[in-house]
């Protein structure tokens, strides 16, 4: 079920979520640029302008679901938060003036497209999808945005003395500038694995059942890291050994019924692998 959620996750990003491609942006919107010409009205303003731009469909919230028989219909799946996005302008995620939310804005207009202008971030949203489904099986319940991010400078209106002495008021380019995070309004929905998935799911042996992992709180962050390798080229077994001890992880079961215990010392027979298998 595990696997075939996360396929339906990467089907989601890859079809539903970029069947809307960003629009053009609107006919007629000219951004200033530096080294244009403005009026002395102007003078002594700044405002951003865009330099580039990239819009990326992206799983905020996501769930594997199955529905079984005689449970098809409208239902409420509480997903969770698998990516969160925070709506940031240069090191600030907290947008506050008229620079900040007039570069939000001009990115959405270069990306045509509706465009978060304000402090916000996708884990404030609800994780809630409602959804009717209408036939039993394996479904990935999601929600999802198109994450928009680029490069923005800023403009400032000045005097500057042309080649012939005169003088004139032009757009220079001011030292402030740096990179911007967005996003638009979230989209929801469920996908059912393909009839391939399927296959595959119903060919791969059971699995290992009961399996209990216990975890302790620690001061150092290396205990928790594990390093798996192939305990000789060639060989279908891996070993997985403590980044801060240096030991090896094993288990064993001491009775019939027992759960597996873990440790990490391995066995002493140095037989303390696990066979790689493909899924």
């Amino acid at each position: 079920m595990a696997m075939t959620a996360v396929a339906a996750a990467v089907a989601v990003t890859a079809t539903s979520l970029a069947a809307s491609p960003a629009a053009a942006a609107p006919t007629g919107t000219t951004a200033s640029r530096p080294g244009d010409s403005r009026t002395a009205a102007d003078l002594g303003t700044r405002h951003p302008y865009i330099k580039t731009t990239e819009v990326s469909p992206t799983i905020t919230h996501f769930k594997g679901w199955y529905v079984t028989e005689g449970t098809t219909g409208n239902q409420t799946v509480t997903t969770s938060t698998q990516t969160t996005i925070t709506v940031s302008v240069g090191l600030n995620n907290s947008i506050e003036g008229g620079f900040a939310s007039e570069t939000l804005g001009k990115a959405g207009v270069s990306v045509g497209l509706n465009v978060k202008a304000e402090s916000s971030s996708t884990s404030t949203e609800s994780n809630s999808v409602a959804w009717n489904f209408n036939q039993a099986g394996y479904y990935g319940v999601y929600k999802g945005t198109k994450k928009v991010t680029g490069t923005y400078g800023s403009l400032n209106c000045n005097r500057v003395q042309q080649n012939d002495g005169s003088w004139a008021l032009k757009w220079i380019e001011g030292s402030e500038g740096g990179s911007f995070t967005t996003y638009t309004t979230l989209e929801e929905g469920a996908v059912a694995p393909t009839a391939t998935q399927k296959h595959n799911r119903h060919t791969q042996p059971p699995a290992t059942e009961r399996g209990v992992l216990r975890t302790l709180p620690c001061a150092e962050d290396d205990l928790q890291r594990f390093y798996i390798y192939r305990d000789v080229p060639g060989s279908p077994k891996i070993g997985v050994q403590n980044k801060y001890t240096g030991s090896m992880m094993g288990h064993d079961r001491y009775a019939d019924g027992e759960f597996l215990r873990q440790y990490s010392s391995g066995r002493q027979d140095g037989a303390g692998t696990y066979n790689l298998t493909t899924v």
